[in-house]
């Protein structure tokens, strides 16, 4: 079916080969991507505990620079997320996983 296809001159023939590179483009990005998280898990130390407390997350409300509440999600001083107080305590009530990753889940997500 390829190989007919690249006979046409009706396009199909660029397509797949678009296609073809976009996939292999794909393909080094989600490679590179799970080389970073193993990398990272190394340099973190994670075991098989991940909750909240043992990563140092940490949660603060604050007031922001136009007088708006928000929920500043801190992970051990390395690195911080900023949410709208309305979508944490949605994102929160939402969340059905264990209560003592909340924090967790929601930096990853941000």
């Amino acid at each position: 079916l390829i190989s007919e296809n690249r006979k046409s001159s009706n396009g199909i023939a660029s397509n797949i080969e678009v296609l073809k590179e976009a996939g292999k483009f794909l393909a080094e990005v989600c490679l590179s991507l799970a080389n970073e998280i193993v990398e990272f898990r190394k340099g973190v130390n994670v075991s098989g505990d991940c909750s909240d407390s043992t990563l140092g997350m940490t949660a603060s409300e604050l007031i922001d620079n136009d007088g708006s509440r928000i929920v500043a999600i801190d992970w051990a001083g390395r690195s911080k997320v900023y949410l709208p107080l309305m979508t944490f305590t949605n994102l929160r009530n939402r969340y059905t996983g264990s209560p003592n990753s909340t924090f967790s889940a929601m930096f990853a997500l941000v």
